[in-house]
């Protein structure tokens, strides 16, 4: 919100955030700081990645893996094939070649990627990096890149962006698992902080 002011202020009237975290807190603040935009600007900021359609891209690997890839891929929200693929095409230098050897992890739910997160010697990644590759990341970014023009030139049209269905509005119950444990630390910090701000007589 305060960004968004500050450029408000500014007199921006158009705004695309291209933000890929995944994380429902996260996106959703992000929309709500758009609406924000809108109302007090009057202008138009949107989040595209929080628009349901934008995920439309990331059905790529799905498609080219095997079955086989596919099963041992599994469910996964965190560096697995799509994401090694991806870096491996804008910047291979940076992927550790010990990926094509790499373990997997393959999880069929959140309660799975959580054990697996916490163990010991967990290595930071989920699914099978192993079958990532450069190509199938030139395919998931040239068809996001695809599908959010196409987004920002129906905005610019004049459809209504605020009206678009949001990814992260309906949590799918394997995200609300996550997010239910990521608000919970939250309240831990914010309480942390409330008691070093009462304590310097800040609060």
């Amino acid at each position: 919100m305060d960004l968004s002011g500050t450029l408000g202020a500014q007199k921006f009237r158009w705004i695309f955030i291209v933000h890929d975290h995944g994380d429902p807190a996260h996106n959703q603040a992000l929309a709500q700081a758009s609406e924000f935009f809108h109302d007090t600007y009057g202008g138009v900021m949107v989040h595209l990645f929080n628009l349901a359609e934008s995920h439309e891209c990331y059905a790529t690997p799905a498609k080219v893996l095997s079955t086989e890839a596919n099963a041992e891929e599994g469910f996964n929200i965190h560096a697995g094939v799509e994401e090694h693929s991806e870096v491996l095409f804008l910047h291979p230098e940076l992927v550790s070649p010990g990926y094509k050897t790499a373990p997997s992890f393959t999880a069929a739910k959140f309660e799975d990627l959580y054990k697996f997160a916490v163990a010991d010697g967990w290595p930071g990644y989920f699914g099978a990096p192993r079958h990532a590759t450069s190509e199938i990341g030139k395919q998931v970014m040239e068809a996001c890149s695809q599908k959010l023009d196409a987004i920002v030139l129906r905005v610019l049209d004049g459809a209504n962006p605020y009206a678009l269905a949001h990814f992260y509005d309906q949590l799918d119950p394997r995200d609300a698992y996550i997010d239910k444990l990521e608000r919970a630390h939250d309240r831990e910090i914010e309480a942390k902080q409330q008691l070093w701000l009462k304590a310097k007589g800040l609060d």
